[in-house]
């Protein structure tokens, strides 16, 4: 259910949407994760969700002022994530994702956030073949190329914009 909620996200309309979605792929990924007992993917998709929800809470237009906030509590959260469930070095990766996913939502776009899940979701699927879960691999790397096909759905949209703008100006 996680990993079909998460094939979504990269599509959505909107920066708001997006976060919502995510946050609720990210809390499905996190009970998985319980079942597993896997605590450090559990507390970083925890803390993903939490701030995709704290992101997603906070109007565009006031994303500049909140800045400096919004960083500094997605680096608590991750800071005692790792205190609390750091085991070895391969419980870094799901962090390392996380805090680069959680960066790229800062910048309030909806393109910034696409190409900003990229790699994390890259250090995800290293994850889950180190800890030998081969189904969320799999899922992910399906996750990966819906990403990138948001990111040229994405693309070829705003070079249409651009020919459509680039003709109405030429007389």
């Amino acid at each position: 259910m996680a990993l079909l909620t998460s094939f979504a996200i990269p599509h959505m309309p909107g920066r708001r949407p997006m976060l919502w979605i995510n946050a609720t792929a990210c809390f499905l990924f996190s009970a998985y994760f319980f079942t597993e007992s896997e605590s450090a993917a559990m507390f970083a998709t925890m803390i993903a969700g939490t701030s995709s929800v704290l992101q997603a809470a906070i109007p565009s237009r006031l994303l500049g002022k909140t800045l400096r906030l919004r960083l500094g509590i997605a680096l608590v959260m991750v800071t005692i994530s790792i205190l609390v469930s750091y085991h070895g070095p391969a419980d870094f990766l799901p962090m390392a994702a996380v805090v680069m996913a959680r960066f790229s939502e800062t910048f309030g776009s909806q393109r910034m956030i696409r190409y900003g899940n990229l790699f994390p979701t890259v250090l995800w699927i290293y994850f889950a073949m180190m800890q030998g879960l081969y189904g969320v691999a799999i899922g992910d790397t399906l996750l990966l190329l819906s990403y990138l096909i948001g990111v040229w759905r994405d693309e070829a949209l705003r070079s249409r914009q651009r020919r459509i703008l680039a003709a109405a100006v030429v007389p």
